[in-house]
């Protein structure tokens, strides 16, 4: 028998979260209905409309179901359903709805931070309590979002909830004398709070009583130590100064070109290695304590072998400590006569391409045969936050992997958005975010999703996030592509909470995500990345897109060319060398295929690939045609090793070139020519054919010129967007300029498009807080979601 019956739930204040919680309990259920808050905003009203046997059972469990809201009394208000359904549901079932004010703003959470100084100072105390002990902070530091598990934030509220504090502790909090501890909800001490174990590689316990001190000897010996987060997951360490030691990481952790980052024990030691403009300084300590991309000096290699942690170019990704543990794996004390560290090469513990891994048991087994020791706690950690990665452009902070220290900070929109969103971003590079009231919050980078287990974490984050910010999403939203995994596991979500679906093309959420950031409603967006599938099915990557919040046209391009050996060329830049010239209709000799490393064997087989028109793979994708110029100039590596490679040695090729712009002579130039045409739609499209066929005889490339030659084929690049968005201004009366996309995480190239386009009166805008790679897309799609009626 099918009823409905609306509850009044007793809960003093009404927390936030609570009616989130309930609406995804009555979803599960298959209920239909609404809660609201009451009138006088001291209770929780919740209409449910279903089976009758069903709405007892579930009314009868509540209070232990949502004990953590502290549920005092369950009031019926109205008996047996009769008449018109209520808003949101039916007496058969139907969908579930959250009914909020019009005022309704969504809540923040602070994101974590390092520990202040006189944590700092406390901590390396010998006459404290808390001497070396890395578990406490003051209310001004320390964990915030990776600790807390519900609004609002309060000791019972976190995963410090499993350690009720000392007399001692308690006292300090609430002494109004103590201005360093008083209000501080995560202060603990040895006697009360979470502790330390070592385990050797097998998992063994080692020790309990000096872990830290035994920690750091290990680093001393050249060992791998896997250090357990105070935000989740695991790290690597060895000593920065020890080249077996790196080696060994590499090899071990099967990472042999990606470049390393560096921890540095003080800013004095980034100083020494690197160079650090005042803005960069204020990065560095700032509270989110990300890895800075910074310039290397020439004498680096007098403090670290810089050769073996970024072979690829000359700057270096280096961080502060951003925890007390950390920091204190810096220090020398008493116990070990283990000089200081100045350095330690670090590394995340997820596998390239893979997903963050939950539980400890299952972290230790995927790094069975990596770490040679394990420093763990006994605290579980509710939210895995890796450090964020950020470089001063422009002279302004860029955020490139937003996490720590930024994520959940939210984005503000221009004005009211129509609806809340919850969106599910891309394959790559993942990230979820939640869009209500003025505000879209992005969560923190989640790493690449190559299963459908790893796709399911992005329910369980946008489900904590619904908890968190007392938002529920009116729709879904996901890439265009259902084939990628995000998008399926959006469907699921959607079908979960029967919620609508919306989708969104990827290269116009790349626009969307700059846009949201920068309050534009209507932008000419310069889109350049690795090439994802856009309307029609090819790969797109080269666009100037004419966008608004609710629709895009495409208006300029380059050329698409066909690569052989679809997915596989994107790995071998030699092979899309080899298409390139093949398109420019240049016959591989045996003279070129000997000059650019080109297998003949190889080349036999590529070519009755094009002939029957197999194994093709056709893209516009500009960081495809850095990869075929860098193995053109001869920069480029055998095999791609990470995203970005081709482009990266480019840049640093550029970085190299004497004289910068003015040294370069014309005729190199000339080298990288482009045609311009415009196809049946009104689109500019941008041929490269003539830089290849300029290949077709290399003896104007030596390795003395190919700095100059790198820094030529990035001004041609800016001369390309220039046509580009001239075209664009003319059809669309627009001069605010949006450049977006993965390839502009290249300084050299944002630089000089930014120059021309501002001598030529367009005002230019970049991403800063929110990365311009995938990561960023959902923040896009949710953007997108929220201004759909």
């Amino acid at each position: 028998m099918n009823t409905s019956v609306t509850l009044e739930l007793e809960v003093g204040v009404p927390q936030p979260g609570f009616k989130p919680f309930l609406w995804k309990l009555a979803s599960d259920a298959g209920f239909g209905g609404w809660v609201t808050d009451s009138p006088e905003k001291k209770s929780v009203l919740l209409h449910l409309c279903g089976n009758e046997a069903d709405i007892r059972s579930f009314v009868r469990l509540l209070p232990g179901t949502a004990s953590q809201y502290k549920i005092r009394d369950v009031n019926v208000l109205t008996g047996e359903f009769s008449g018109n359904p209520p808003p949101g549901g039916s007496a058969s079932g139907g969908r579930f709805k959250v009914l909020l004010p019009g005022e309704w703003n969504m809540p923040e959470v602070a994101p974590d931070s390092i520990p202040c100084p006189d944590c700092v100072a406390e901590v390396l105390n010998p006459e404290s309590r808390r001497f070396r002990y890395p578990f406490f902070a003051c209310a001004r530091c320390g964990s915030s979002y990776s600790a807390l598990l519900r609004n609002p934030f309060s000791r019972h509220n976190t995963v410090y909830c499993s350690f009720p504090p000392c007399q001692e502790c308690r006292s300090e909090e609430t002494n109004r004398q103590d201005p360093h501890h008083f209000g501080a909800p995560l202060l603990t001490c040895p006697v009360c709070g979470p502790r330390l174990f070592l385990l050797d590689s097998e998992g063994e316990p080692v020790d309990d009583t000096h872990c830290i001190e035994n920690a750091r000897k290990a680093l001393s010996e050249g060992k791998i130590l896997a250090l357990q987060s105070m935000f989740g997951g695991f790290q690597l360490f060895v000593d920065g100064r020890n080249s077996a030691a790196i080696r060994e990481l590499r090899l071990r952790r099967k990472i042999p070109v990606r470049p390393l980052s560096v921890m540095a024990r003080n800013l004095e030691a980034v100083q020494r290695v690197c160079f650090c403009s005042p803005s960069e300084e204020q990065l560095l300590v700032s509270k989110a304590a990300p890895v800075v991309i910074l310039d290397v000096r020439e004498d680096v290699s007098d403090n670290l072998p810089f050769g073996l942690l970024c072979p690829d170019g000359m700057r270096l990704g280096i961080s502060l400590p951003p925890t007390l543990m950390m920091r204190l794996l810096f220090e020398q004390t008493a116990q070990n006569d283990v000089p200081a560290f100045d350095y330690l090469v670090t590394v995340s513990s997820n596998w390239t391409g893979g997903f963050t891994l939950n539980g400890v048991d299952e972290l230790l087994h995927s790094l069975h045969g990596v770490a040679d020791v394990f420093l763990c706690h006994d605290l579980r950690i509710g939210m895995d936050s890796p450090a964020s990665v950020a470089v001063v452009r422009d002279g302004a902070p860029q955020i490139w992997r937003r996490s720590r220290g930024y994520a959940p900070r939210p984005v503000r929109a221009v004005r009211r958005l129509k609806r809340n969103a919850a969106a599910f971003g891309s394959d790559l590079n993942s990230s979820v975010s939640l869009a209500g009231g003025d505000k879209i919050v992005l969560s923190q980078h989640l790493g690449d999703i190559l299963s459908v287990e790893s796709a399911g974490r992005l329910s369980s984050i946008l489900e904590r996030y619904m908890v968190l910010f007392d938002t529920v999403p009116d729709a879904v939203v996901c890439d265009m592509n259902p084939h990628l995994r995000s998008s399926e596991e959006a469907r699921r979500f959607a079908n979960r909470f029967s919620l609508p679906v919306l989708t969104v093309e990827t290269h116009h959420a790349h626009a969307l995500s700059g846009m949201a950031e920068n309050r534009l409603d209507h932008v000419l967006a310069v889109v350049f990345g690795n090439g994802e599938p856009g309307a029609d099915g090819n790969l797109w990557g080269a666009e100037l897109l004419d966008a608004s919040i609710t629709s895009y046209r495409r208006l300029a391009t380059f050329a698409p060319v066909c690569l052989s050996g679809r997915e596989s060329s994107l790995t071998r830049p030699v092979k899309q060398l080899a298409g390139r010239l093949a398109e420019a209709g240049v016959v591989l000799t045996p003279a070129l295929m000997d000059h650019y490393r080109i297998n003949p064997e190889e080349a036999q087989v590529w070519h009755r690939w094009r002939e029957s028109r197999e194994q093709l793979l056709q893209t516009h994708a500009a960081a495809r045609l850095f990869d075929a110029v860098a193995a053109g100039l001869g920069v480029a590596p055998a095999f791609i090793g990470y995203r970005g490679q081709s482009a990266v040695r480019l840049e640093y090729a550029a970085r190299r070139a004497s004289g910068g712009l003015q040294g370069i002579p014309e005729w190199m130039y000339h080298k990288f020519d482009f045609d311009q045409r415009t196809d049946e739609s009104g689109k500019i499209v941008i041929d490269w054919a003539p830089l290849f066929r300029n290949f077709a005889d290399p003896s104007w490339i030596t390795p003395e010129n190919t700095p100059q030659l790198a820094l030529a084929f990035h001004v041609k690049i800016a001369d390309a967007v220039s046509c580009m968005v001239s075209h664009g201004e003319g059809n669309t009366g627009l001069r605010d300029v949006l450049l977006t996309g993965s390839l502009f995480m290249n300084g050299i190239l944002q630089k000089i498009i930014m120059g021309k386009l501002r001598a030529e009166k367009y005002r230019v805008f970049i991403h800063r807080s929110v990365p311009m790679d995938e990561s960023g897309l959902s923040a896009g799609q949710a953007f997108y979601g929220a201004w759909q009626r």
